[in-house]
């Protein structure tokens, strides 16, 4: 549905705004994975309902994340995140972020609402769109390289192989 390509928008947007104002500089991270997390004034989990899925949150990971959440909300104001589903996020998690619906895309822009709001993101421009999207596919295949690992070594221990 363009759920990376509309956070990209917007923090594209913060991008141009700090261009602009360089003394009122809103500080953003656009984060892919965990290790990439930092406290900004606003940042961007980009498919984190892969990350913190309902189905593991008995994990230590998941627990500390929403602790920590609770910690930094004075210090984070604006969070932001895509996921496939809201409803993949635990119920814990999801109490901290209202869920925003892409309601129509074109070739310039997006609608989103938000709470009965509406707004509109310029979509970025094709060039920006394919260095994120090179970016992404490096950092998609890492994170398969590293879960695949994970696999590999749960099936060894199933079956009694020794690594």
């Amino acid at each position: 549905m363009g759920k990376t390509t509309c956070l990209r928008g917007i923090y594209h947007q913060i991008e141009d705004y700090n261009t602009l104002h360089p003394e009122n500089e809103i500080s953003s991270i656009f984060a892919t994975d965990i290790d990439q997390i930092d406290i900004c004034d606003c940042l961007f989990l980009d498919d984190f309902g892969t990350k913190f899925n309902k189905r593991d949150f008995s994990t230590t990971e998941n627990k500390e994340f929403v602790k920590l959440l609770q910690e930094v909300r004075t210090n984070i104001p604006v969070i932001l995140v895509s996921s496939p589903s809201y409803f993949m996020l635990d119920k814990d998690l999801r109490n901290f972020f209202t869920p925003a619906q892409i309601l129509s895309k074109s070739d310039a822009r997006f609608l989103l609402n938000v709470s009965g709001a509406t707004f509109s993101v310029p979509k970025p421009s094709d060039k920006l769109l394919k260095e994120f999207r090179d970016q992404e596919l490096e950092e998609r295949k890492n994170r398969f390289s590293r879960a695949m690992d994970k696999v590999k070594t749960a099936h060894a221990k199933k079956n009694g192989i020794k690594s």
